[in-house]
């Protein structure tokens, strides 16, 4: 595999700067500084079925209990507290690939909350009988 078939392509989407840009990674070490995250969670945006391919944003898992914390909305998907990354992803063999979202698409389908929007964070607990 050459070089440049190693490196991809990811949206980062800054709500703090509220910005939405493209850019490239090699790693998968590289998607945490690139969404200031520890942890993350991952969310499908789209999936192809017929190739077995499709889009993930992936989301700060600790996003909500941080203080201080800007969101955005991605329409279709939700509202998410920190960065978001939009990758893509190869079902079949799991691995990530570059996404098949152009920037312009990605800036139509976000927005970004105002300063002082707040998700609290929840948890829901259900006895079974």
């Amino acid at each position: 595999m050459s070089e440049k078939e190693r490196v991809k392509k990811v949206i980062v989407i800054d709500p703090v700067s509220e910005t939405v840009s493209e850019t490239r990674y090699k790693s998968y070490e590289e998607l945490y500084d690139l969404g200031n995250f520890d942890l993350f969670t991952c969310s499908i945006v789209d999936y192809n079925s017929d190739t077995d391919k499709g889009n993930d944003l992936l989301i700060d898992d600790e996003g909500l209990l941080k203080r201080k914390q800007r969101y955005f909305t991605f329409t279709g998907v939700g509202t998410f507290a920190g960065r978001g990354l939009l990758i893509g992803t190869n079902y079949s063999t799991g691995e990530s690939i570059s996404t098949s979202w152009t920037l312009d698409q990605a800036i139509r389908a976000v927005s970004f909350e105002p300063e002082g929007f707040k998700i609290d964070p929840y948890m829901q607990f259900i006895g079974l009988n």
